[in-house]
């Protein structure tokens, strides 16, 4: 039995539609394998420290804000305070983070990270920072700026809508 090919045929603009559709789509897909790789990468070199992804970001998080909350980490993550809680009481059992009850609301315990969580933190810092390096030394310095560039003109278009 013959099919019939009389199926209606795209436009050149419906062609060009579809194409731009999937090279957007491609876009985003690349992105995320390339982070995927990157972010994996990662975790293998801080595994060998003991160290999980998470417990890695927990410890960047406490560097750079000294003193937050437990919420404070919550609504950057964007996660469970629950599931927060869990890594942040692993840390302090494993000696990264220390706690201090908040001098004027007491119901506020500040974390920050202990001297044995800022080696740690150092230590991931250098590997993530060389990891980086090694990841875009194929690009020249102006590749590079013109990659950011190029991501800054998405990320606001994305924030824009």
């Amino acid at each position: 039995m013959i099919m019939s090919t009389n199926m209606p045929r795209k436009s050149p603009d419906q062609k060009n539609a579809t194409q731009s559709a999937m090279a957007a789509e491609d876009v985003f897909d690349s992105i995320h394998s390339v982070m995927h790789l990157y972010r994996l990468r990662q975790y293998q070199s801080t595994e060998e420290s003991g160290i999980s992804h998470l417990d890695g970001k927990a410890l960047r998080f406490f560097a750079n804000h000294p003193g937050s909350t437990l919420k404070d980490l919550s609504v950057f993550f964007g996660r469970d305070k629950g599931q927060l809680a869990r890594l942040v009481n692993g840390l302090k059992r494993r000696g990264f983070l220390e706690s201090q009850v908040d001098g004027i609301d007491r119901r506020q315990v500040r974390l920050s990270l202990s001297k044995e969580g800022a080696s740690a933190q150092a230590q991931l810092r250098i590997k993530t920072s060389q990891l980086a390096d090694q990841a875009v030394n194929v690009l020249s310095a102006q590749e590079r700026t013109m990659l950011l560039e190029l991501i800054e003109k998405i990320k606001l278009n994305l924030n824009s809508n």
